[in-house]
């Protein structure tokens, strides 16, 4: 997705994280199964896009669930009710991406074709050289959940297949 101001990319390319940058990688572990007995070990984690006009972008995000190729139900892998706040900027230095953990979950080993992480309706953008910020609502087209929540769809670019071991996902 393309960054614009009221979508942000977690890399949800999550500042994807929605009227955050919006960009999903993945790595999977060895040795993938599609049985639905199987389980893998999944770590989710969260980074910024590459923007450099805002120096902090407070995103809260409040649940992370994963997209099964097979289109069975989404897979939940962080939830929380009151929502973790996260300034994205200090998720990329010059160095490049910087990543914060968000959690770790257990999930049916296959292959997973996207996520939807859901933000709040709101996050706050402070731009670079300045010491206050904007409340910026996210987009009102965007769904939301029974909370009101925007709701981002993120398609992965390609799809990621998760099995025996441990796997890492990046919003």
């Amino acid at each position: 997705m393309t960054w614009n101001r009221n979508r942000f990319s977690l890399c949800l390319s999550l500042t994807a994280l929605g009227a955050l940058t919006l960009s999903v990688v993945g790595c999977s572990g060895s040795g993938a199964s599609e049985e639905s007995s199987s389980r893998a070990r999944t770590s989710i984690y969260v980074t910024d896009g590459p923007r450099e006009d805002y120096a902090h972008v407070w995103a809260t995000i409040y649940k992370v669930t994963l997209t099964p190729q097979d289109g069975t139900a989404a897979v939940l892998v962080f939830e929380s009710a009151e929502g973790v706040l996260i300034d994205l900027k200090t998720l990329r230095d010059s160095s490049g991406e910087r990543y914060a953990f968000l959690s770790s979950a257990s999930v049916p080993a296959g292959t997973y074709t996207g996520a939807t992480v859901t933000i709040g309706s709101t996050m706050q953008l402070i731009k670079t050289g300045q010491s206050t910020g904007t409340d910026l609502a996210v987009d009102s087209s965007i769904a939301t959940d029974a909370s009101g929540h925007p709701a981002i769809p993120i398609t992965f670019r390609s799809a990621k297949t998760l099995g025996e071991g441990t796997s890492s996902v990046v919003v």
